[in-house]
């Protein structure tokens, strides 16, 4: 490889990188693990593995989601604290559009997976739990979820 390549393939990884960070993985991870066992204690011992890993999967989209836009929310405070001034949008590696971008699609995945391949219930309760942070954020950038977190009310 030559090094101008070798060089934009380590730019590429090192961005990927950034944007997993701010999906918070290992707290994605275990309120994932938490929606699979609640999966099988709502099935009474006959789980269905599909709808299980349905379940999973969409909660994953919809959890990265939310924590990559409270990463957004709280950007300006994370700048000003040396424990976190090295996350992603403060260092600079990913920029405030491109990490609203992101957590909006996947967010907006998770909601529409869990709906469609779960059910509504799911998809309603992950939208009201993300609604402090959809407040912070302001509603002009996410009104389809903030209408949906309101219908709770």
């Amino acid at each position: 490889m030559e090094p101008a390549t070798t060089e934009a393939a380590k730019a590429e990884s090192s961005r990927v990188r950034a944007f997993y960070e701010l999906t918070k993985p290992g707290i994605a991870g275990y309120v994932t693990i938490t929606a699979g066992a609640s999966a099988f204690v709502a099935s009474r011992g006959s789980l269905d593995l599909w709808l299980a890993i349905n379940t999973m999967l969409g909660t994953w989209l919809a959890t990265a989601g939310a924590l990559a836009l409270n990463q957004y929310a709280e950007r300006e405070t994370d700048a000003r604290m040396r424990r976190t001034k090295g996350r992603p949008i403060p260092s600079g590696r990913v920029s405030p559009a491109a990490a609203l971008y992101f957590s909006q699609v996947l967010l907006l995945s998770g909601l529409a997976y869990l709906t469609y391949m779960v059910s509504w219930v799911p998809a309603a309760v992950a939208a009201k739990n993300v609604r402090r942070s959809i407040m912070r954020c302001g509603l002009r950038f996410f009104p389809f979820v903030a209408r949906l977190a309101r219908k709770g009310e």
